[in-house]
């Protein structure tokens, strides 16, 4: 009796991004939650200490000798679209160990970073603020931080959430992926890009030193939790399920199909919705609220008059 050869059909672009959609989706997620915790505790802040007045300053002396370097702007504007892809290149590279290990690390550090921030918030000395928009010798650079200054006001300062953000993917790159083994281009990449961001927040004159070793703590300490507690593996396993629950095919007993259709199109129309409405408060406050001016935003924003009062 012949064997019969099976051969498996080529997977195309299209049917990866179908299987692994939500996988593209968290990335998103992620800086959505990341915009909302940096929002929210500047509104905490800003209506709990009202003058600026009791606002910590962790500016030490060398942070007076490091000058501006506007090339680094470039670097601190790309972060955004970095934060989006390397989630998505970790999970393809190192495997969804990994991958989810950086989830979960991510959202705990957000959450400490945001009880960091309104429990000791911080802001930039005056000095330091007056001083850090005279870029007119270079048109191109002082665009840039015309920008980034723009969004980020001189407040909500540690811990950064820039480092915070980009040394995650470098720490969870440390570990093993699924293979058992570490992949050392990953390695370097996420580490290149952790020491650039370093430099660019400093040398955009946007934080501080301290700012760094804050974020950095948290991130450690998120990352010590979430693989004691194997909290990566929890979510996976969660997220498989909902997923699952949402791909699964109707059985054919009448009894139960009916049901199962409204679970499952409950379970859908809620992720749309979370998503839709957390991808809308992303672009609407990070992009459009800046150009339009909108009011609404500007009582998210408030204004520098609070910060330094005479």
């Amino acid at each position: 009796m012949n064997k019969k050869s099976f051969h498996k059909p080529k997977q195309n672009i299209f049917d990866w991004i179908k299987k692994h959609i939500i996988v593209i989706l968290i990335p998103g997620l992620l800086l959505a939650v990341n915009r909302f915790w940096y929002l929210l505790a500047r509104l905490i802040t800003h209506v709990v200490f009202k003058d600026g007045g009791s606002f910590c300053q962790w500016d030490l002396p060398i942070d007076n000798q490091i000058p501006f370097v506007g090339v680094f702007s470039i670097p601190y504007i790309l972060s955004f679209l970095y934060w989006i892809v390397i989630p998505t290149v970790i999970y393809i590279v190192l495997g969804s160990k990994i991958f989810y290990r950086l989830v979960a690390a991510t959202l705990l550090a957000e959450l400490l970073g945001f009880l960091w921030l309104i429990i000791l918030p911080s802001k930039m000395t005056y000095s330091d603020y007056i001083n850090r928009g005279d870029y007119s010798s270079d048109p191109f650079y002082g665009l840039m931080n015309t920008l980034i200054y723009k969004n980020d006001l001189p407040d909500n300062l540690s811990p950064s959430f820039h480092v915070l953000a980009t040394s995650l993917p470098f720490i969870v790159c440390l570990g093993k992926g699924d293979k058992d083994k570490r992949n050392t281009g990953m390695l370097i990449g996420t580490g290149c890009a952790f020491v650039l961001i370093c430099l660019a927040v400093l040398f955009v004159r946007q934080h501080y030193i301290a700012d760094i070793f804050s974020a950095l703590l948290i991130v450690i300490v998120s990352y010590v939790i979430v693989r004691a507690r194997k909290w990566g593996h929890t979510f996976q396993k969660f997220n498989d399920w909902w997923w699952l629950k949402m791909t699964q095919i109707v059985p054919s007993d009448k009894s139960h199909a009916r049901n199962n259709c409204k679970i499952i199109l409950c379970q859908k129309i809620t992720t749309i919705v979370i998503f839709v409405c957390l991808v809308g408060f992303m672009i609407y406050f990070g992009i459009i609220s800046d150009m339009t001016g909108d009011p609404f935003a500007k009582f998210w924003h408030f204004g520098i008059n609070g910060l330094y009062p005479n």
